[in-house]
């Protein structure tokens, strides 16, 4: 069955990234429908139990945080006498901050919260919904500030840290930084790493979040990008990579 898809304009009314609100077992509720969302939702359950299908089924108790990722295909049974509060917001929202979108990733859900830190996760929260309620000067840029302290907060919280990568591509971000003194192609990269460009390039960004030059460039200090290899691999709208020198010592 394709799952019914939500958006988050659906429940905001506008074209606002980032929405906050506490919940009951009396709010609307999509019942057993397979539905997936457009955004990542992290719940916060203060009390009462509810079912909730990814996968397979799963409970949610009080203290618990449940994190729905964008694109999840799920089911809610059954609210039950649930109460909380719901972060939500599109996958923009963590557009800049690609490791803790990795760490977020490997948040088991549900996953029970300690005593202080779920109360310091719910002040948080709480303080979103009161910047949607009353929306003042600066009050985009604060909830921005507030869903990161929450995502990092919850990552901390479960001890997730950001998805390591394979070797292949730490291999291939090493040998650039080697080559700092000489112009390197994509497919110079590549071969030293015994995978094709294409497939180097692809890891690369699944893994980082950014192309090569990119990431390269997050290593430490460059001047250009990975020149192109020919349209064949596909990536032929980047230039030269060259590293600066070192400072002598």
């Amino acid at each position: 069955m394709k799952p019914a898809p939500v958006r988050l304009a659906q429940l905001t009314g506008d074209d606002r990234p980032i929405a906050a609100f506490a919940f009951d077992w009396r709010s609307p509720s999509y019942g057993d429908r397979l539905i997936s969302n457009d955004f990542t939702a992290v719940v916060l359950h203060e009390s009462g139990p509810s079912l909730a299908w990814h996968g397979q089924l799963v409970q949610v108790r009080a203290g618990d945080a449940h994190v729905v990722p964008a694109g999840s295909a799920h089911r809610v049974y059954d609210f039950g006498k649930a109460a909380g509060i719901a972060i939500a917001f599109l996958p923009s929202v963590l557009e800049h901050a690609r490791e803790l979108a990795g760490a977020l990733r490997l948040v088991p859900t549900p996953i029970h919260v300690p005593d202080a830190a779920f109360a310091s996760l719910r002040r948080l929260a709480q303080r979103m919904i009161d910047e949607t309620r009353t929306p003042a000067l600066g009050s985009r840029e604060v909830l921005h500030g507030l869903a990161l302290c929450v995502v990092a907060d919850l990552c901390r919280a479960a001890g997730a840290t950001e998805a390591p990568r394979s070797g292949p591509v730490d291999a291939a971000l090493a040998f650039i930084e080697r080559s700092y003194a000489r112009p390197i192609s994509l497919r110079d990269v590549a071969k030293a790493v015994a995978i094709s460009p294409r497939h180097l390039a692809t890891r690369v960004r699944r893994e980082t979040g950014r192309g090569v030059s990119r990431a390269a460039g997050d290593r430490g200090p460059a001047t250009g990008r990975v020149r192109p290899v020919g349209s064949k691999t596909g990536h032929t709208g980047v230039h030269r990579l060259g590293r600066k020198k070192p400072p002598a010592r």
